[in-house]
């Protein structure tokens, strides 16, 4: 029997304790893709939360069956063969700047300034996926998902997934900032990711979601009105949203009145990989 009181603990300080965790492997080990073992440690951590205490309790066995192969498809295969294309053109772009901030800045202040402009980078990208009809037929697929859980935290497009997500993260390893650095960096990044994708019933600390994304952010995104679901871009920060206008977080209810997307429900209808290909078509159905 799982302690409601200890999970709930692990879950409120999981990115304090996951950030300590990693900065003590990579200054003890020098190991420097800790992130995917951090993702599964942590993905692990949620999807107990989820299954023990869900905000939603409704299920449909066809999501599983999607999440798991959009997972496949862009974790494990395409993040893979990108990981080893930064590494060819690792520090291309590098400037006498940043070779001045590696060697002369605090390892935490590093941290921090390439968090924040990894953030602003998915700001913008995400705004644009909205913008451009073209760049939203791909992004539309992730906003198909009728419920958010951790797991459809993944579920894009790998178009899409390349834009949002990819080279945002990889910007800075094309201009040459520390490996390390970056490491810890993006798993800052991640978890809060992860915990506003997340479908828990959990009430964050305060703390917490007022620098942070959460699940009661994000849920406003997955809307079904354009007003609500054009809102909310920022990936960990909720700073760009405020300092842009499109922060939104209404005080007299919870979560939309439905999600997705309106008129089509492709999510449940057809499979990932269906799905992938009448992407390329105006029409998602």
């Amino acid at each position: 029997m799982i302690n409601r009181k200890l999970l709930h603990l692990y879950l409120a300080y999981c990115p304090v304790i996951h950030v300590s965790l990693v900065i003590f492997f990579i200054s003890y080990y020098g190991v420097l893709e800790i992130q995917k073992f951090s993702l599964y440690i942590v993905l692990l951590g949620i999807l107990i939360h989820e299954w023990l205490f869900p905000y939603h309790s409704r299920k449909i066995k066809k999501h599983t069956a999607n999440d798991v192969v959009s997972f496949i498809v862009n974790i494990l295969i395409l993040s893979t063969f990108w990981t080893l294309f930064v590494r060819n053109y690792y520090g291309v772009l590098e400037s006498n700047l940043i070779k001045k901030i590696n060697n002369d800045l605090p390892f935490i202040l590093q941290v921090t300034l390439i968090v924040i402009f990894i953030d602003l980078l998915i700001y913008i990208t995400h705004r644009l996926q909205h913008i451009i009809p073209l760049v939203w037929r791909f992004h539309r697929v992730h906003h198909s998902v009728p419920l958010l859980r951790v797991i459809n935290g993944y579920y894009f497009h790998p178009i899409d997934y390349i834009i949002g997500a990819l080279i945002p993260f990889s910007l800075p390893a094309f201009l040459g900032v520390d490996g390390e650095v970056l490491s810890v960096a993006l798993l800052v990044l991640m978890i809060p990711h992860l915990l506003a994708h997340s479908n828990i019933k959990f009430e964050f600390p305060n703390w917490y979601t007022k620098v942070f994304y959460t699940n009661f952010h994000h849920r406003w995104h997955h809307s079904t009105n354009p007003d609500e679901y054009n809102r909310n871009f920022g990936g960990a920060l909720t700073v760009w949203d405020h300092l842009f206008g499109t922060y939104y977080l209404p005080k007299d209810k919870t979560e939309p009145s439905h999600y997705g997307l309106a008129g089509t429900d492709p999510y449940i209808e057809q499979g990932f990989l269906q799905t992938i290909f009448k992407s390329f078509k105006k029409d998602i159905s």
